[in-house]
This record gives C-alpha cells, sequence and structure tokens, in this order.
C-alpha cells in the first residue's frame, strides 16, 4: 500500500528513506519474513516426507555458518516432532531445532547484518527457485512499504541487497545476473561488483568499479576472442555511427590508462578516489551495456546464419 490515510492527508509523516538504520518496524517484520518462510517449508514438502530435515538444516546452517556460534549450544534447544512419515514400527519421531535460537541472535544484529542475513535466507531457499522468487518479491515488498533504502536483486542462487536507485536500474542489473552460462564469466564479475558495492560496514567502491570494467572486458573476450577489443565488439552491429562512437567513448572513459578505472586520489590526472556514485552508475551502465550488446550480438548470429 502506498502509504496510510494518516499519511496522504498529513496527520503522520511519512518516513524518511532508511539507509544506515533498521527500524524496529522493519527488522520486525523481516524477522516475520523469515519465520513464515520457515513455516511454509511444511506445506509444500509434508507430503514428501522431509519437510522437518529441511527446516533443521536451514536453522543449521545459520547457526553455524552465519552466526557462527557451537552447535552443541543449538542442540539443547531441540523439539520434539511427530514425522509425517511412519516408520514400520509405528510413529517416526524427529528431533527439530527451535527457532528461538536463531530468534535471539537475529534482534541483537546491527543494521547492516540483518541484510546479510536476508542474503543468507535467500541463498538456503535457492533449492526451490519458485520459493526463492516469492521470497524475493515478499521482502521486496516489505522493504518498499518500510521505506527501506535498498532492494533485493539476483539470479541463479546468489541474491544481493544493493541500495535502490531506480526500478529500471535494479531491473537492468537483475538481467545481468540471469545471462546465460555462455556469459558465466560476465555474471561473475558483475555479482562481484555489487558484493564490493553493497560491502558492510564499508563498501569497497573502486574495487567494485574494475569489476563492472571487467564484465565488459569478459564480454569481449567471449564474443569476438582474446585478441579483440571493444571496438570490435561493435564494429558489425547494425546501429548509427554515432551511437558506437559513444559507446566506444564511453568504454575508454572506464577502462583506458587515466580512465576512472585508474584513477586514485589525484594520482592520475587529477581523478578523485572512488566514490559511490561512480561506482553505482559503471554498475548500471556496464549491466546494461552488457545486456544490450548480448541482444545485438545474437541479433547480428542470427542474420549471418539467415
Amino acid at each position: 500500500m502506498k502509504g496510510s490515510f494518516s499519511e496522504r492527508f498529513g496527520y503522520k509523516q511519512l518516513k524518511p528513506v532508511e539507509l544506515e538504520e533498521i527500524p524496529d518496524e522493519l527488522r520486525k517484520r523481516i524477522w516475520n519474513w523469515f519465520q513464515r518462510a520457515y513455516e511454509d517449508l511444511g506445506t509444500p514438502y509434508n507430503s514428501l516426507g522431509f519437510s522437518a530435515e529441511l527446516q533443521s538444516k536451514i536453522i543449521e546452517y545459520l547457526w553455524d555458518e552465519f552466526f557462527k556460534e557451537d552447535i552443541q549450544e543449538l542442540k539443547q534447544n531441540y523439539l520434539l516432532r511427530i514425522s509425517q512419515t511412519r516408520s514400520p514400527a509405528g510413529e517416526d519421531y524427529v528431533y527439530m531445532y527451535n527457532i528461538q535460537a536463531i530468534r535471539n541472535k537475529f534482534y541483537s544484529l546491527k543494521w547492516y547484518e540483518v541484510y546479510d542475513f536476508v542474503e543468507n535466507v535467500l541463498y538456503q531457499f535457492s533449492f526451490s527457485s519458485n520459493t526463492v522468487k516469492n521470497l524475493v518479491e515478499s521482502i521486496n515488498k516489505i522493504l518498499e512499504e518500510e521505506r527501506a533504502g535498498y532492494r533485493v536483486i539476483g539470479d541463479e542462487g546468489k541474491y544481493f541487497v544493493v541500495p535502490i536507485t531506480s526500478p529500471q536500474e535494479i531491473e537492468e542489473i537483475g538481467k545481468t545476473l540471469g545471462i546465460s552460462d555462455r556469459y558465466q564469466p560476465v555474471r561473475e564479475h558483475i555479482a562481484k561488483a555489487i558484493e564490493l558495492y553493497r560491502k558492510r560496514p564499508q563498501a569497497d567502491y573502486e574495487n567494485s568499479i574494475k569489476e563492472s570494467i571487467s564484465a565488459l572486458e569478459a564480454l569481449v573476450k567471449i564474443t569476438v576472442g582474446q585478441n579483440g577489443d571493444f571496438s570490435d565488439l561493435i564494429k558489425g552491429l547494425n546501429i548509427h555511427p554515432a551511437l558506437k562512437q559513444a559507446l566506444v567513448n564511453l568504454y575508454g572513459w572506464t577502462s583506458n590508462e587515466g580512465g576512472i578505472r585508474h584513477g586514485k586520489g589525484g594520482e592520475v590526472q587529477g581523478y578523485e578516489e572512488a566514490r559511490e556514485a561512480e561506482a553505482r552508475i559503471l554498475l548500471v551502465l556496464a549491466s546494461a551495456l552488457i545486456n544490450y550488446l548480448i541482444s545485438k550480438f545474437i541479433d547480428r548470429n542470427a542474420e549471418k546464419n539467415q
């Protein structure tokens, strides 16, 4: 819902967009999101007899790999439940972890660690593409409603919480993460660029820029060969000459000697140290350019084969 009655008519102040804070309401809603996802595992998988096993694995993963706590402490909080399957001897009992142990840890997380938690939960649920797609949609709805300054993007088991720019930019980056396996190196560089861009508590904008540019270079190697360059990639495209030149100039700005990749603290042509704005625009531009060039490259090959 786009604002309540009291917000629309000025009786309650509209929440500001939160960037470096998680208000209590948002933290609670993120927890509710996880708990519903955890409990819902019992619905589609009960008939298969391994819902309890899935639930326990998720709790154990979070406790061990995310919170890095002693597993023996977790095992002191077992809950005994009756499995949906029956053994030949009668009822089959299974031991399940108590979710309360995870909840206690969750509510002590720093604001940026809560977003780490979200990413880890999505990774654990990526065994089902439909399930994780629904989880991404629902967490983004919560983040939008609570005016958080972040959204989830991703594909193929890699999901990232990133600062919002615009829905169109988020869509462009997300599309790059879903390109075909032929372009796997490209996909990996973009994923790394996102990871460095949203790294908390301290982002690494300089190396995020380098990874975005490396994604473009990987695309060149895949499409025109190891010895090719960016101009070779766009040379045969059926686009206006002015656009071709603009793309070459853009690539030069990013990667040539003295370009933004090499700019550090005024050491090269007076460039300032890489900042958030530069890292963001390179990530968005590289993603958009990759998606565009792949589509044009596919079109060009299709014309050749006709």
